[in-house]
């Protein structure tokens, strides 16, 4: 494949083109400086109609799983923002911000537009993340309160959907968890006894939760061990409640698991969260190799886990009436059936016609396709948050195509591109003659999304214009509010 990468020219061309615009972008935005006046930070956001879209789909999406938000809280300094944009802390402008940059870029565009290699609207979420993170660094740690941690969450969370320094992302959602410890999420609020009410008390549970699970995928995706292996913590598991139960003054008890709320998929996945630990200590334990034996105990563990969820009324291969009960079930049923990917892998690589080979191969299989399944049928009902969050799908696909070479021996972008060399490997594999031939189209592939960017530019000038308003041109906060 090197070979035959050398020699074709146009592939090495284009990311040399789409390099150069990438870091003359990243020098004009370089030359500004961003103050955080309150009247500033209003200026970024946009109009209503692209704010309540934004809002909606977050909604829709982001808080049917980790659970940061509540509705009713924000609706209402939301509202108030509208009537008097001067009333709300700057805390709220920020969350806003950091709610946009979840979603941004999950709208369609016809003609989408590009800066280098990356889309006009990554780098204008990417803005916002900036933003919020200077603002964030002026603030108290002394004294932190609810907001200040719900943007730290969606700081994390804007980063990872947005590919934002991804090699630091493990250890920003691990410093986190360590923080949100030592301010003692870890221990179950209701030691705070009625100085803090149940509210409060309720949503520091859910903050946990969202940022123990965040963290552990973010470990798992990254190939390290979670900061939550030998972390001890006694708080309770979230209630499975709708936002509207959850007021100031209210103690609703946790509704049936067959219930759907906004919190199911954290109320759930909590059951299995140890489990899901200890597999990735497992996995990631250089000084223990792997013990077939072993793997099919934790098989077994795993299985039982997938059998205890609840089926949502019906398969989830059956019509996507209810998109977020869709999202979640499929959700819950991924982060198990990853491990069997994981613990498999190793023995189904195997070349030997050895049957606990053989087994795992199959399972190894079998679980890669239902994965890639499962997110196919993610996608139908139009959601694509999880694709952003997880790199599962990716590991998935190999995986399947690694099984598909290893039976022929034992018989005899970045993503996009791995997967078009693998595809490509394994054709000349099964057709020799047609060797060059397959390497060169897989070459071919990944440059004609290399040339579909770069047709697709946005002026680097305009580019700055649309995405980092410039103030002396803006508008007044007290026009842009004006709602009479």
């Amino acid at each position: 494949m090197k070979d035959t990468i050398h020699s074709q020219t146009a592939l090495p061309r284009v990311q040399r083109e789409l390099k150069s615009l990438q870091v003359k972008w990243k020098g004009i935005r370089a030359d500004d400086a961003w103050f955080l006046t309150h009247d500033e930070l209003l200026q970024l956001l946009p109009d209503r109609e692209t704010l309540d879209r934004h809002v909606n789909l977050y909604f829709d999406t982001v808080e049917t799983t980790y659970r940061i938000l509540h509705y009713q809280s924000f609706q209402k300094q939301y509202e108030l923002l509208w009537q008097d944009p001067n009333q709300v802390n700057s805390a709220v402008v920020i969350i806003l911000l950091l709610v946009m940059a979840s979603v941004e870029v999950l709208f369609s565009h016809e003609q989408p537009k590009y800066i280098g290699d990356s889309s006009v609207s990554r780098e204008r979420a990417i803005f916002w993340i900036e933003v919020s993170e200077k603002w964030l660094a002026r603030q108290s740690y002394k004294h932190m309160h609810l907001a200040i941690w719900q943007i730290r969450c969606l700081i994390v969370f804007a980063k990872q959907i947005n590919v934002v320094k991804k090699k630091r992302i493990w250890t920003e959602s691990g410093t986190l968890l360590r923080e949100a410890m030592s301010a003692g999420f870890h221990r179950d609020p209701s030691v705070l006894g009625e100085k803090v009410s149940f509210f409060d008390q309720e949503m520091r549970r859910r903050l946990w939760a969202t940022i123990i699970e965040m963290e552990l995928q973010i470990s798992i995706d990254r190939g390290m061990p979670s900061a939550s292996a030998g972390v001890p913590s006694d708080t309770t598991t979230v209630l499975n409640v709708h936002d509207e139960e959850l007021e100031k003054n209210s103690r609703p008890t946790s509704r049936s698991l067959r219930e759907h709320t906004p919190t199911s998929y954290l109320h759930i996945s909590r059951s299995s969260f140890s489990l899901r630990v200890s597999l990735n200590s497992m996995i990631n334990d250089m000084s223990s190799p792997f013990v077939h034996e072993t793997v099919l105990d934790y098989e077994d563990m795993i299985t039982k886990e997938l059998q205890r969820l609840p089926s949502g009324g019906g398969s989830h291969r059956q019509a996507h009436g209810n998109g977020r009960r869709t999202m979640v079930r499929i959700l819950l049923d991924i982060q198990l059936r990853q491990f069997l990917v994981m613990l498999h892998a190793p023995f189904a690589r195997q070349t030997q016609t050895s049957s606990r080979y053989s087994l795992s191969r199959i399972t190894c299989l079998t679980a890669a396709a239902e994965i890639v399944q499962l997110y196919s049928d993610l996608t139908q009902t139009g959601n694509f948050i999880l694709l952003l969050q997880r790199n599962d799908y990716f590991r998935a696909a190999l995986v399947i195509c690694q099984s598909a070479y290893t039976n022929l021996i034992t018989k005899r972008y970045t993503y996009y591109w791995y997967i078009s060399a693998a595809s490509a490997f394994l054709q000349s594999v099964l057709l020799p003659s047609e060797s060059t031939k397959e390497k060169e189209e897989a070459i071919n592939r990944v440059t004609k999304q290399y040339y579909r960017v770069l047709e697709s530019q946005e002026d680097i000038g305009k580019a700055k214009d649309m995405i980092m308003p410039v103030h002396s041109t803006s508008m007044t906060s007290a026009k842009k509010f004006d709602t009479s």
